[in-house]
């Protein structure tokens, strides 16, 4: 943090400048450790009773019990003590908590869960090319602990610091008391589905679709809190909507493909969702008790574009010499979606549409290949992932998918 801070701002490092010259310290770091032991058991059974020669039920149930111990230890260091040995240093800590959220502490705790979970499926054979079935599960995620090492203990607004000078973190607040948001919850879910599969066309094509319906109880959402992920829990989800896939045999060499989604999920209940950048801004508390919030009930969930489809072709054509001439491509679109769980706008990825092409010839004996190829032909511009910038508040950052890409491949097998 020296150099170019201490040639320009004169003063030895960015410590210093934080600390008005009270701390002169050039690196800080935080030095974190997460342990934990999992024990899981689970007893499962299924049947099947056809219950004419063209209807069968399949029932089952699960049995699911898990123990969780787990320790978590921080401390601050710097590199007056040595980056592998804790400082007391006021302004270490007080620099930590304000711009990082990050304290000392010593977490040992332990949960135990378990569940009963019944599935039903319904089949029927309408005729010997087709199948209808109708299903309902029940489903569990188990909770546990979060490994982020960035969050306030308990009993500590988050970006505050308690201490005055002279005082070690153990005399401010419990060190070995973590927050709420240190442990989260189990996700249920219940789903119900209903579909079929279809063979048309003499067997020459085949559709499979289904529509569903998915109720969440205390979801699980990752969360990026400005330097590292925890995992909350939202109330409760809603999801549901409607997929298909069309597979069709055109001619002896050409091969086609369709398939597209409509999905619709959403938040029943987020009355407490991570604060995004812009309200924390406006209220350093937002999102602790008696502060404001970021209610986030009947928005949309994250990563979860309402509208996806593909389609493909592959072709062979047999040359005269003996050799294959192919060639195949894809078109695929996604709608728009949220990529944090804050539903920050200023983090929402764009729709988009990407093309790739191939073609090539091989021999007949398929011993060889050449093929040459392109990825995303149109050079689409996809950001897959934004996220806050760490310190640097109110500023985004993206990660972008590869662009255009163009290859040739050879290809020959030993045998």
């Amino acid at each position: 943090m020296g150099g170019l801070v201490e040639q320009q701002l004169g003063v030895p490092s960015l410590l210093t400048l934080l600390s008005a010259g009270q701390y002169n310290a050039n690196q800080l770091a935080r030095n974190h450790a997460f342990e934990q032991d999992t024990e899981s058991w689970a007893v499962f059974g299924q049947g099947t009773f056809n219950l004419t020669e063209t209807v069968r039920l399949t029932l089952g149930l699960r049995y699911t019990d898990e123990t969780k111990d787990v320790e978590s230890s921080q401390f601050i260091s710097d590199d007056i003590t040595g980056l592998d040995n804790r400082t007391d240093n006021f302004f270490a800590y007080q620099i930590e908590a304000s711009f990082f959220n990050t304290y000392l502490y010593d977490y040992d705790e332990d949960r135990d869960t378990d569940d009963w979970l019944p599935s039903a499926n319904l089949q029927w054979d309408v005729t010997d090319d087709s199948m209808l079935y109708i299903s309902y599960s029940e489903g569990f995620k188990s909770g546990g602990f979060t490994a982020a090492d960035d969050g306030n203990p308990g009993g500590v607004p988050q970006a505050t610091w308690p201490c005055t000078p002279g005082q070690t973190p153990e005399q401010c607040y419990d060190v070995t008391l973590p927050n709420d948001e240190f442990e989260f919850d189990d996700e249920n879910v219940v789903a119900y589905e209903i579909g079929g599969k279809h063979t048309l066309l003499a067997g020459a094509m085949t559709l499979n679709w289904a529509a569903f319906y998915t109720e969440y109880d205390d979801l699980q959402t990752s969360i990026f809190q400005g330097v590292s992920f925890a995992v909350t829990n939202a109330a409760e989800a809603e999801i549901k909507g409607v997929e298909f896939d069309l597979l069709w045999q055109a001619t002896e060499g050409l091969r086609l493909g369709l398939n597209g989604a409509w999905l619709d999920a959403e938040y029943n209940s987020y009355a407490t969702a991570p604060c995004t950048a812009a309200q924390l801004d406006a209220d350093p508390l937002c999102g602790q008790p008696g502060a404001s919030d970021n209610d986030l009930s009947g928005e949309n969930t994250t990563f979860a574009p309402e509208y996806t489809a593909s389609a493909f072709f592959d072709y062979d054509y047999q040359l005269n010499n003996g050799m294959v001439f192919f060639s195949g491509g894809e078109v695929n679109y996604s709608d728009d979606f949220d990529t944090q769980g804050d539903l920050d706008p200023d983090d929402r990825v764009d729709d988009y549409t990407k093309v790739n092409l191939r073609f090539g010839l091989r021999s007949a004996d398929d011993t060889w290949e050449v093929m040459a190829y392109g990825r995303n032909i149109t050079d689409e511009e996809v950001y897959i992932y934004s996220f806050d910038v760490p310190v640097l508040v109110g500023s985004h950052a993206a990660m972008i998918d590869e662009g255009e890409v163009y290859g040739l491949r050879l290809r020959y097998n030993f045998y």
